[in-house]
């Protein structure tokens, strides 16, 4: 499980003010990287639970910011997601992303919608390249592939 950092630590807060967002105030999330789906979020039939979904990339692969925000997290403290950095989006959003294998952001860095976060790598308990993509309304958990564009 992924813990968020409290809002009260974070140097600033995601406004239109602060925030040349262009999105009419709502977000409009974009793939953070392209590849096949591996995990899907939900319960499996073993009774995993997956809070977000894997996909599977090469090693290196570039990985985007879903949308604009601040980077809120970045790190290797949560057990088994390796390099994990966090971004807080507009209106209470959080997007996460683990397993990679070179992180390009810093926590405070305020980041825009298709910016390279991040390379692709297997860091944690995985032994494949690939993304732990999760995006969170405050702290719950939500189906990316119900906020991300149809797959093509």
């Amino acid at each position: 499980k992924i813990k968020l950092p409290n809002r009260e630590n974070s140097k600033k807060t995601l406004n239109k003010k602060n925030y040349n967002l262009n999105n009419n105030g709502k977000n409009n999330f974009i793939w953070p990287v392209k590849g096949k789906l591996i995990n899907r979020f939900g319960k499996d039939n073993n009774g995993y639970v997956n809070d977000g979904i894997n996909i599977l990339t090469k090693f290196g692969d570039s990985i985007v910011s879903v949308e604009n925000g601040e980077v809120i997290y970045v790190g290797k403290n949560v057990r088994g997601f390796g390099n994990l950095l966090m971004i807080r989006h507009f209106d209470g959003w959080v997007s996460a992303y683990a397993h990679n294998s070179k992180i390009f952001v810093k926590k405070g860095d305020v980041v825009d919608k298709g910016q390279k976060i991040a390379h692709s790598g297997s860091s944690g308990l995985v032994k494949v390249p690939q993304l732990h993509f999760e995006l969170r309304k405050g702290i719950k958990p939500v189906n990316p592939i119900k906020l991300l564009p149809p797959l093509v």
